[in-house]
């Protein structure tokens, strides 16, 4: 008698499992899914190598486009090119972020208003960024050609294991220039998620919310601003930063300073700060933060009780001298705010002689221009001074001489951060050279670093402190 069984007999089901997996789970799925992988990520794990940078190893924001190719219709191979032109341009945005901080992507448009003059390794960056995303669009169609709607629902499938099995979204670190944690994540989850990075605001029109700042402002803490000294001259040095390795240079690069007989030296130390030059302004200038950098927006009241301002209601003459445009980050439009009423930019100034290392006037004359400045004023004065040429990339056309041999072992692999010594050694001498000449006498000097020197192409990036600035104070007598 033969015994009849409602169970499944498991050699059918495994064969019915077998040719699901050979129809959908096939070698062309998984040599597509894998190219497309390489395609959207290896020319940043090549870069990420190459000069110590940090993205994640697979940014998902491309797989999610992946289903657009599978489909095989011109309209979606159209929305595929808009939504992969998107993705990176956001992609390349954030991977510069780690070394150029600007806070919003208003800054990052107006940067790019100053590139006919900008070094030639920007319009490089430039060049190859936008010929990678040409080719990337290429190859991703020619990609197309390979693919087949029924490798959407294995791919889906996958992703959802992934997602739910795997996934592990750490975020961006934002103390540490933006870098990226984890192997995989997303940049619409890194902008979400506001605790692991600043929001990047689209549109420019939101007003800052400013708050106590986090750290100590140099100037406040050294000005006593109940019995002010009668001339003073506060610089915010660009790309000021303080040596980790080999830290015994510190005290060479203001050397030719602190050795002059007529200069009496009040204090020097390091000081804690955040990123970005403009947020280094009003921390050292006011004592605040904020969380965005649309400046132009702020109502006057709320830099009422930052220095320049106190300083004028004291009936001292305020001035500032900058070497870049009026137009970089509205500066024009929010320092007679500050309390400068004539502010002196770029076309204000009497030499225009432009510096290589960003595109503005040259350092040496604007100092020639501040102590002839302060030298016709009559009365109490307060002169604010940002400077430009230690910026970013330290170019090589602006060192007049090498105090600093970049050539020995020392520095292999530090090239940038050589270069950048090398530029702040070259501004001090010309300080100390002007006041050597007799001038500033009876002035106070507070000098302090907006923020660590950004290092792109050095291979090793540990030259300086994370988030940590010099400064100094001294009076020249009469």
């Amino acid at each position: 008698m033969k015994i009849l069984s409602n169970e499944p007999q498991l050699l059918p089901l495994l064969k019915k499992a077998a040719q699901f997996l050979a129809r959908y789970f096939n070698s062309k799925f998984f040599a597509v899914l894998v190219a497309y992988l390489v395609l959207t990520n290896a020319v940043f794990w090549l870069l990420n190598y190459s000069i110590n940078a940090q993205r994640y190893w697979i940014v998902l924001d491309y797989l999610w486009l992946l289903p657009l190719l599978f489909l095989k219709h011109k309209y979606s191979s159209i929305l595929f090119c808009i939504l992969f032109s998107f993705v990176y341009f956001v992609d390349v945005l954030y991977w510069i972020r780690q070394f150029f901080p600007f806070i919003t992507l208003d800054d990052f448009l107006n940067f790019i208003t100053f590139l006919p003059f900008a070094p030639k390794i920007y319009w490089w960056f430039i060049a190859f960024g936008v010929l990678n995303w040409l080719g990337l669009l290429v190859l991703c169609l020619k990609l197309q050609q390979h693919t087949q709607l029924k490798m959407l629902p294995p791919f889906l499938g996958i992703y959802a294991i992934f997602h739910v099995c795997f996934f592990d979204y750490r975020g961006v670190n934002y103390s540490d220039h933006l870098k990226t944690q984890g192997y995989w994540g997303s940049m619409y989850e890194t902008y979400q998620r506001i605790k692991f990075n600043r929001a990047l605001h689209w549109n420019g029109t939101k007003q800052p919310d400013f708050t106590p700042a986090h750290f100590p402002s140099v100037l406040i803490q050294h000005l006593d601003l109940a019995q002010p000294p009668e001339k003073i001259v506060f610089i915010l040095n660009e790309s000021w930063g303080v040596l980790q390795y080999q830290a015994q240079l510190n005290a060479k690069i203001t050397q030719n300073i602190i050795q002059l007989p007529q200069v009496e030296l009040i204090q020097h130390g390091e000081s804690k700060v955040g990123n970005g030059t403009i947020i280094a302004e009003i921390r050292e200038m006011c004592a605040l933060t904020a969380d965005n950098a649309n400046f132009k927006l702020v109502p006057a009241e709320k830099f009422n009780n930052c220095v320049p301002r106190k300083l004028r209601r004291l009936g001292y003459h305020t001035q500032n001298f900058h070497g870049a445009e009026a137009g970089m980050y509205a500066r024009d439009q929010w320092y007679p705010h500050l309390g400068f009423s004539q502010p002196k930019f770029y076309a204000n100034l009497n030499n225009l002689e432009r510096c290589a290392s960003f595109p503005g006037a040259c350092d040496k004359n604007i100092l020639l221009e501040i102590a002839q400045y302060q030298a016709n004023l009559q009365g109490k004065s307060f002169i604010y001074w940002l400077t430009l040429n230690s910026h970013h990339p330290y170019s090589k056309k602006d060192i007049e001489q090498y105090a600093i041999d970049c050539d020995t072992a020392l520095f292999d692999g530090r090239q940038e951060a050589c270069r950048n010594l090398n530029l702040q050694h070259q501004f001090f001498r010309h300080l100390a050279m002007s006041i050597k000449q007799g001038h500033f006498k009876d002035t106070t000097f507070i000098i302090v670093g907006d923020h660590m020197p950004p290092l792109v192409s050095d291979v090793k990036k540990d030259t300086f402190k994370t988030d940590t600035v010099p400064f100094l104070v001294f009076k020249v007598s009469e």
